[in-house]
């Protein structure tokens, strides 16, 4: 692979999402000259705030908390089976985070008192009542449900 392509897939493609999470072996921060990376086995290799996560949790390396940690690991057969929202499902999700994401800040920022917050809270939960929360709700408790009950009964539990 020509070093134009190797950095073009570092820097551009899913590895700069493995880099800027420190996944990526070898990954120094070009910003700061920094090593980036969990999966380090030389504590003489830890960048300062890798050396102060290692002191408050009693650990040698970031890796240590990934590596040797007993029964630390990701399953994620059961977020894999989720089925997507049907349209309807999609288009109430889609207006009520669009109403969230406009009135939780305007309630944060102009309530004056506790009273004021509670009530604007309650319009809120009317709103997004109204807009079909309980049909999102319901709808995303199964597909979980559904898609657990599937992943257990895959690995015999």
């Amino acid at each position: 692979m020509t070093d134009e392509k190797s950095r073009f897939i570092l820097d551009i493609l899913s590895g700069k999402y493995f880099n800027k999470q420190g996944l990526s072996p070898g990954y120094v921060d070009p910003a700061n000259g920094q090593s980036v990376q969990i999966f380090n086995d030389d504590p003489a290799n830890n960048n300062p705030f890798q050396k102060d996560f290692c002191t408050h949790y009693g650990i040698n390396t970031m890796a240590d908390i990934y590596q040797n940690v007993p029964n630390n690991y990701f399953d994620l057969t059961a977020p894999m089976l989720l089925q997507a929202a049907p349209d309807d499902i999609a288009t109430k999700a889609t207006a009520i985070g669009a109403y969230l994401g406009t009135e939780g800040p305007k309630l944060i920022y102009s309530a004056k008192t506790d009273a004021d917050f509670k009530t604007g809270q309650q319009a809120i939960i009317d709103k997004i009542n109204s807009m079909g929360w309980a049909d999102v709700y319901a709808f995303w408790q199964n597909n979980w449900m559904t898609a657990a009950t599937a992943a257990n009964a895959a690995v015999g539990q």
